[in-house]
């Protein structure tokens, strides 16, 4: 039995119509016709006021209503789950580049490790290279001589391979991240790049 029928049933009991139930509830006529018809629930308080009324707990009044309110609760609750197996997560359609974001940054970081550690170098050891001068009247003097460059280093001990994959790792690491960055942002590459 619903709580409409129940409220209905007991306030036929106690003799009473639905303009005295409303005037002792101070409601409405219309408040207890939807209660009975089913198409609204009192508010806890006024559930108060019926038990004590009718000598009834609100349990019993509303017993059976919980029941279908769990029952529907249940469905509700199932349906929301099939719904959720269906469609995919909202993560999963944009997904965080988290991969991206890890090879772009390990590849700038060796290739800019790489180039700081042959400047370090560069800086420290002394290279030999020759050169030749000739003056104004055709003699061609030949001399040595040392000194401490990035480029007499690269060039003394033919690290132009090495430079130029060090270079290779760093651009592409720097690409990697900046397309990272555009992708999460929602946004690609304008036509042209």
């Amino acid at each position: 039995m619903t709580f409409a029928e129940k409220l209905q049933r007991l306030r036929k009991e106690k003799g009473m119509s639905q303009e005295q139930l409303a005037a002792a509830l101070m409601v409405s006529r219309q408040a207890i016709s939807k209660w009975e018809t089913g198409e609204s629930l009192p508010d806890a308080g006024k559930l108060v006021q019926l038990s004590r009324l009718f000598t009834v707990s609100v349990d019993v009044l509303l017993k059976e209503e919980l029941a279908l309110i769990r029952e529907e609760k249940t469905e509700k609750d199932e349906s929301e789950r099939l719904r959720r197996e269906e469609t995919p997560e909202p993560a999963a359609e944009k997904p965080k580049y988290t991969a991206l974001l890890v090879l772009g940054t390990v590849l700038s970081a060796v290739g800019a490790l790489g180039f700081t550690v042959i400047w370090v170098l560069s800086t420290m050891i002394e290279t030999w290279a020759a050169s030749a001068t000739t003056s104004a009247d055709g003699v061609t003097t030949y001399t040595c001589g040392g000194g401490y460059s990035f480029a007499g280093f690269v060039d003394f001990y033919r690290l132009e391979a090495v430079c130029v994959v060090l270079g290779v790792l760093l651009a592409t690491g720097i690409l990697l991240l900046v397309w990272r960055w555009y992708r999460r942002r929602g946004g690609d590459f304008p036509k042209g790049i």
